[in-house]
């Protein structure tokens, strides 16, 4: 009986010399304060794996995605979800910024070789040499012309090798024992490099040492067989000619994943701008900085394409570290698809509902029991327009100074905040975090015919008409706002008046604390907290273990410590708008009809005047 053994599974072992303590990020790209975030944040494998994506070792960018592999530790893993993200943008852009002066470096090295009259004469002797048995063909002038940074693509490149494999013939060169596993070591430093078919084990040695050197950024002139000896073998040329066409191939390749970079970088922070969009709704604390990250990405959108974009990419990228670190440093759980869906549904509702329906009871009601299955029912065929991106708009990402308040522009927002459009006073309902669908209207309005303040006046009609079927804790309250007296508004200088932010939810909301200063949020074998960064601390009102849920009933005595804030700004506003008893159904149906009579009326004055 034969008996196979086991084949061990292959492993793949991390060079320790692109290990750093600034994950191999350019202080001109990262700060030291990011870097060490990073890296508190990862399990040790997990930085061990980003430390090698973000090396200098020239790679694709399939390469660099699945050497990547982000794994938060679990006390981070809230905020997982926008972390992941933000950190592989930051590595792109990177390998952006290091790989255009690591390209630019490899060609001055390169063309440091024939740099003079000599030089290029004894490349002519060798390549006549080489080709002697074909002189009189174009073979010479094809590779000799060719030696440049846009010269040999991989379909030239691979011509030009079967060329020079031709001159074989020519002398007897056979390759050395093993040179082909041998020759396995030229991609140590360099993943983009394509190994040709070398016979000199010198050959490789000297090679290996030029890529090297070539990566790194070493001020040194590559050396050459033909060029480092009188002896002029044809072997030498031959191996130094592959390494030629082979390196130059390797620059072009460079310089197409940087372009390759450029496209992603742009889409990446476009689609990141979204989800932070939508992490402000967990955290409405953040709509100064959204904006601001809103006006950046606008401004990175409207530069032409031929300019240098790097500027913009780290500003860009300071602003979404600011924002993690204050995603991680809440300690709620972030989750933009969830929002995303609950603003799908709530478009839905809202073109579907009529004015006197209560909104908040048609979000939350169930038609069918979620433990019943019928395996004989159709499934409900959907319109595939009507689930699209409310958020990706043409106009979305264009933020200026015109439409930065506009209806569809502006960021979603929760709770008492402020909203100016076109500086109209507008009531802003305050709506608590267990209501995330009825918290949209920001994004939704006029996708439908509706303006924004119709959509907020349909929904301040049905404050104190909360059908009894709906739970009790969707509270509201709606809050008067005068516009500011000054300008027009800009996303990054906003007159804002902050209100009391009520919540009755323990992890619902996050607040920031004056009283509190000295608490931290980290747990005590952490030190993020420490970290210099240039945001406000912040307190939870009730911590509790990671395990909790975080939107579970707070108890009665939490309705008792609101402030006396915005107690007097909740009787002010009773005072100005009576709350209205929930109506009998014959009593709605009345009010209803005389709703509508007025309404008709009220818009047949608007066409007469």
């Amino acid at each position: 009986m034969v008996t196979h053994a086991m084949e061990e599974p292959k492993t793949f072992n991390i060079p320790t010399f692109v290990l750093d303590e600034n994950c191999n990020f350019i202080p001109e790209v990262l700060s030291r304060a990011n870097a060490k975030y990073i890296k508190d944040v990862l399990i040790q494998d997990s930085y061990n794996t980003v430390c090698l994506a973000n090396s200098f070792i020239p790679m694709t960018i399939q390469t660099t995605e699945q050497i990547m592999v982000i794994v938060t530790k679990f006390k981070f893993s809230r905020a997982r979800n926008l972390f992941e993200k933000v950190l592989r943008l930051g590595v792109h852009i990177n390998r952006f910024y290091a790989g255009k002066k690591q390209v630019k470096h490899m060609i001055t090295m390169m063309k440091s070789l024939f740099d003079t009259e000599e030089a290029m004469r004894r490349l002519d002797r060798a390549l006549m040499g080489l080709f002697v048995d074909a002189r009189g063909s174009s073979y010479m002038p094809l590779i000799a012309l060719s030696l440049h940074e846009n010269g040999l693509p991989d379909s030239k490149f691979a011509k030009a090798v079967k060329l020079i494999n031709t001159t074989l013939n020519s002398f007897h060169n056979r390759p050395d024992a093993d040179i082909e596993q041998y020759a396995q070591k030229l991609r140590a430093y360099n993943y983009l490099y394509k190994i040709p078919h070398y016979t000199l084990k010198e050959a490789v040695d000297v090679y290996s040492e030029n890529l090297k050197d070539l990566s790194i950024g070493v001020n040194k002139k590559p050396t050459l067989l033909f060029t480092s000896s009188d002896d002029g073998y044809l072997s030498h040329i031959f191996n130094d000619m592959l390494f030629l066409t082979s390196t130059w191939n390797m620059i072009y390749n460079s310089k197409v994943q940087i372009r390759r970079l450029t496209t992603w970088i742009k889409y990446e922070i476009n689609s990141i701008l979204e989800d932070c969009v939508l992490v402000g709704f967990q955290l409405p604390d953040l709509k100064d900085t959204i904006l601001d990250l809103a006006a950046l990405t606008s401004n990175m959108n409207l530069v032409d394409p031929d300019k240098d974009l790097f500027s913009h990419y780290k500003l860009i990228l300071e602003k979404l570290f600011e924002i993690s670190i204050f995603a991680t440093k809440a300690n709620i759980c972030i989750l933009p698809t969830f929002i995303k869906s609950h603003l799908i549904e709530f478009e839905d509702v809202l073109k579907r509902s009529n004015d006197d329906e209560d909104l908040n009871y048609l979000l939350l009601k169930s038609n069918d029991s979620d433990d019943e299955y019928d395996e004989d029912k159709l499934p409900i065929q959907v319109d595939p327009g009507r689930v699209d991106n409310v958020l990706t708009d043409s106009n979305f990402f264009n933020v200026t100074a015109d439409n930065a308040f506009s209806s569809i522009a502006i960021m979603p927002i929760s709770y008492d905040k402020i909203i100016d459009v076109e500086e109209n006073v507008i009531q802003v309902l305050e709506v608590e975090m267990q209501s995330l669908s009825a918290v949209v209207y920001g994004a939704v309005a006029n996708k439908y015919g509706l303006s924004l303040p119709q959509v907020i006046k349909r929904l301040n009609q049905n404050e104190g008409r909360a059908s009894s079927r709906a739970s009790s804790s969707h509270s509201t309250s709606t809050i008067p706002y005068s516009p500011p007296q000054s300008g027009r508004s800009t996303p990054t200088s906003i007159l804002r008046q902050r209100a009391p932010i009520r919540s009755n939810s323990r992890s619902s909301s996050v607040s920031f604390s004056q009283d509190d200063d000295n608490r931290s949020h980290y747990s005590d074998e952490t030190n993020i907290s420490d970290y210099s960064y240039p945001m406000a601390d912040l307190d939870l009102e009730d911590e509790e273990p990671m395990e909790d849920h975080p939107h579970s009933p707070q108890s009665a005595s939490s309705n008792n410590s609101m402030s006396r804030r915005s107690r007097a700004l909740q009787n002010e506003q009773r005072r100005r708008t009576p709350t209205m008893a929930p109506p009998s159904p014959a009593r709605g149906q009345n009010n209803a009809r005389l709703r509508r009579r007025t309404r008709r009326s009220t818009e047949t004055n608007d066409e007469r005047l």
